[in-house]
This record gives structure tokens, sequence and C-alpha cells, in this order.
């Protein structure tokens, strides 16, 4: 068997109540962690600001 994984592996930190709102959010929807987070990942806009 190799060392590699099938999938590679996305990981991010976020604070106490960013992760009690995004539980939230999923809860709401019904769906499974894994897919609100591709979901949320690939349909939604994301700006990134930055400075000069």
């Amino acid at each position: 068997m190799s060392n590699k994984h099938k999938y590679p592996t996305i990981s991010f930190r976020v604070s106490d109540y960013e992760r009690k709102a995004i539980e939230a959010r999923i809860l709401a929807r019904s769906m499974m962690k894994k897919d609100y987070f591709v979901r949320s990942c690939i349909y939604n806009r994301i700006c990134v600001v930055g400075k000069k």
C-alpha cells in the first residue's frame, strides 16, 4: 500500500464564532459538511482584498 492519499486535503483555521456560524448554516441546509464546503468553494463568488 502506498503512502499517497486518494484525494488531496484542504484545510484552514477559523475562530470559534466562525465555526459556529458555519455549522449553523450546514444544519439549516441539512447537508453533509463535505458537500457544504465543496459547494461553497466552487459556486460562491470569492472576493480577495489586499493592500496596495
